[in-house]
């Protein structure tokens, strides 16, 4: 599966106002913390959208969404 890199993620949610700096990182200890990637554990904490995330992975990889996306 395709990811974003966590510095880059945190960069463009920062930029854009959708998550702080702070939240941020407590969701990348979290998801130290569990194993899994900062983006399901801002998914899961309905911090981010899985749709919104989606849209990053399209704009970062230069690809055109799907409709099932």
């Amino acid at each position: 599966m395709l990811s974003i890199p966590a510095d880059k993620l945190k960069e463009l949610l920062d930029a854009d106002g959708t998550v702080t700096a702070d939240a941020f990182d407590a969701a990348l200890k979290e998801s130290a913390r569990m194993g899994g990637d900062v983006s399901e554990t801002l998914i899961a904490r309905n911090t981010i959208t899985q749709k919104y995330y989606f849209d990053l992975l399209a704009k970062i990889y230069h690809r055109e969404k799907t409709e099932n996306n």
